[in-house]
């Protein structure tokens, strides 16, 4: 699989730092790992900086990549994150199970539901995150925007 980075024109290893934890949000700190998606994904970072009209200097400058012989862990359902480590207790959200809820019903319902993984925990198994089916993660993983690789350890990262 080869991925596509955008914002530089190579990888630099002695600019990569390694995942931590961020904050308040649920992604790691900024500035640590790197966030890619698969070349030609028509959910990746391109299309969505496009249609956002997000960071758009940033797609005149990429690089691609690969990462042979990596342990990816890649995410298509949201039950997969049940298992993974996290920094907060989460469950997935149930569905409404009523058919005409009430609006007390509705505002209990669409509390936010963010699932803080612990990606220092998951970088001691994993070289990387690939997201995909990123629509399904949208209450539990909001601020993964599109289908992504985030690349938590440099060492496998292969420049083509």
């Amino acid at each position: 699989m080869t991925y596509i980075h955008y914002g530089s024109d190579h990888f630099s290893p002695h600019l990569f730092i390694p995942v931590r934890n961020g904050d308040w949000r649920p992604k790691p700190a900024d500035g640590t790992g790197m966030w890619a998606s698969r070349v030609d994904d028509e959910l990746g970072w391109e299309t969505w900086d496009r249609k956002n009209e997000f960071n758009l200097e940033n797609l005149q400058f990429s690089f691609r990549f690969q990462l042979p012989g990596a342990s990816i862990l890649i995410l298509e359902d949201l039950d997969q994150l049940i298992t993974l480590p996290k920094l907060r207790p989460w469950e997935p959200k149930k569905p409404l199970e009523v058919k005409h809820p009430t609006l007390e019903q509705l505002r209990e319902w669409y509390v936010p539901n963010w699932c803080y993984l612990d990606f220092e925990k998951l970088a001691e198994v994993y070289d990387a995150i690939e997201l995909s089916n990123s629509g399904a993660f949208t209450d539990s993983l909001p601020t993964w925007d599109c289908d992504c690789v985030l690349v938590l350890r440099a060492e496998r990262v292969v420049e083509v």
